[in-house]
């Protein structure tokens, strides 16, 4: 945006620059005005000797200006541009005209100052390798009128020099031929010159002008219009020599409208520039959210890191990410429920049928209790997946209280003691007073401990060990076997829903494979995470950690 803005700037300052060219360049004093003065004043030389020519170009100095030479063009500092263009006949200008502007209806009356910078033309003399120079001096002052600028122009030496030379050509010659002379002049001067009565000018003439006219000073006669128009009284008589009219160039007259248009263009780009990229990466993510909801759960939207968007692009793809986890999960979920429906209600189908054709009444006594126990499975399978569904939910809240750690430790694993069978199950505590309290709700950390207890006791080979301990701000609690362990590949997996370690789904393999998901989500409910290492034992090494201000 601010390298935009500077662009910006640089612009509008080359505006005020062309501006400033199209008044010092324009029609008022264009090449051809001076290619005409030039042409004349070699005309003036022709059939001239050295004496002559001399005297006259002295002359000359006069009229024009100290900055009037004729000279060779290696002593007048030209470039080897400047010089090929007069070879070819053209006019060379280096631009250093001085412009007033003020926004009144008088022109600005200011003058010259010393060392104020000065524009001066080149014309090589035709058949000899001389070159003209003289400083083209015109005084342009701009008024603004009605939103148009307007030249106010004044002939200084140049345009004396100019009109000299007109007369010049004239006054040799009969007056009615006057006309037909200036008319062959003005393919050179690229404007009109006329021969106008005094008489014929406009009676709302500015005194000023009125003035410099009697005093046979050039003036513009069209002053504070879209047009200049310059004058000279020819000597001896009522007749007025005239150059121009020239109409202000279109541009110029609106050159506020233009450069005002120039100027909402050049923002309105810059703007656009600036919106781009939040235009093309609004349109990425529209489309990657129409991907999205036509189904498309690998739609993801470009995460580049320059994009100013990134933010809004980063919480998309993770929103994104975690929809299709769970419409993967909810995917895998309906599967397994449904296949632990069908088992017992297969096996209850079965008995049923079983049970309508024996007639052994010991045979439906067993029928009947297999049909119990397959209505417990399903009421087992029902409750886990109320709990489950019931710890999925993103505002469920717990309901810590005040507790002391030991005490439930002790309690909890006396009822686990009766479990372990032939194997051994021990617990210890470390680094944690006897009377040390935690927050923490006890029937559902009672769950996770039995959860996992139960588990380790169920691959265990010998040995199943609990540890009761502080990891600097956490307590950490420790459920390790010695049985098979569990593959690395396969940690992270044991806490998705109807996960198990083995393929099989008999009744001896215990559970329906929510025991640890709903573990995992007790844990995170405590703000706590749990992680699966290998044992020193030998098996698999549960470690719990929950903060100690929370646990």
């Amino acid at each position: 945006m601010v390298i935009a803005s500077f662009a910006l700037f640089l612009f509008y300052a080359q505006s005020i620059d062309m501006l400033g060219q199209s008044f010092g360049e324009g029609a008022i004093i264009d090449t051809k005005v001076s290619k005409g003065t030039f042409l004349l004043l070699s005309q003036s030389l022709d059939g001239l000797n050295s004496q002559q020519k001399a005297s006259r170009l002295q002359q000359y100095r006069t009229l024009f200006g100290d900055k009037f030479t004729l000279a060779e063009t290696s002593t007048l500092n030209l470039n080897e541009e400047e010089i090929a263009n007069l070879n070819r006949g053209k006019v060379v200008s280096r631009k250093n005209s001085t412009i007033s502007i003020n926004t009144n209806d008088q022109p600005d009356e200011k003058t010259n100052e010393d060392g104020e910078d000065i524009k001066l033309v080149y014309f090589k003399n035709p058949g000899t390798s001389l070159v003209w120079r003289a400083e083209l001096d015109y005084n342009l002052n701009l008024s603004v009128q009605n939103s148009h600028f307007y030249f106010n122009v004044e002939g200084n030496k140049f345009a004396d020099g100019m009109m000299y030379l007109l007369q010049s050509k004239l006054l040799p010659t009969k007056q009615t031929s006057w006309a037909e002379s200036l008319h062959s002049l003005e393919a050179d001067f690229g404007m009109p010159l006329k021969i106008i009565d005094i008489s014929s000018l406009s009676d709302d003439l500015d005194d000023k002008e009125l003035s410099r006219i009697k005093e046979n000073k050039v003036a513009n006669i069209t002053q504070r219009t879209t047009y200049a128009t310059l004058v000279k009284k020819i000597p001896n008589s009522t007749k007025l020599l005239q150059v121009g009219p020239v109409e202000v160039p279109w541009f110029v007259r609106n050159a506020p409208f233009l450069f005002l248009a120039a100027f909402i263009l050049s923002f309105a780009t810059t703007l656009l520039i600036w919106l781009w990229p939040f235009w093309s990466n609004l349109l990425r993510i529209k489309k990657a959210a129409d991907d999205f909801g036509s189904g498309n759960y690998n739609a993801r939207i470009p995460n580049r890191w320059w994009s100013p968007v990134r933010k809004i692009s980063n919480a998309f793809n993770a929103m994104a990410e975690q929809t299709q986890n769970s419409i993967r999960q909810q995917k895998e979920l309906t599967s397994a429920v449904s296949h632990e429906l069908r088992t017992p209600v297969a096996r209850m189908r079965f008995a049923l049928e079983m049970l309508d054709s024996s007639t052994s009444k010991h045979d439906k006594t067993r029928f009947i209790n297999d049909i119990n126990e397959d209505i417990d499975d399903l009421d087992s399978l029902l409750e886990e997946l109320l709990s489950y569904a019931r710890f999925d939910q993103k505002n469920y809240t717990i309901n810590p209280s005040l507790e002391k750690l030991i005490p439930w430790l002790s309690n909890s694993m006396e009822k686990l003691m009766p479990l372990a069978g032939n194997k051994v199950l021990h617990y210890r505590v470390e680094g944690i007073g006897i009377n040390e309290t935690s927050l923490f709700e006890p029937r559902l950390m009672t769950r996770v401990l039995d959860n996992l207890v139960q588990n380790a006791l169920r691959y265990a080979k010998h040995t199943v060990e609990v540890l009761l301990s502080k990891d600097h701000d956490n307590y950490l609690l420790v459920i390790e076997d010695d049985g098979a362990g569990i593959a690395k590949d396969k940690r992270k997996e044991i806490f998705n829903a109807f996960s198990r370690i083995d393929a099989s789904r008999d009744r001896s393999s215990g559970g329906f494979g929510l025991g640890l998901a709903i573990v995992d989500r007790i844990v995170k409910a405590h703000l706590g995470n749990i992680i699966v290492l290998d044992s020193p034992l030998g098996g698999a090494r549960f470690e719990i950690r929950i903060p100690a201000e929370r646990a």
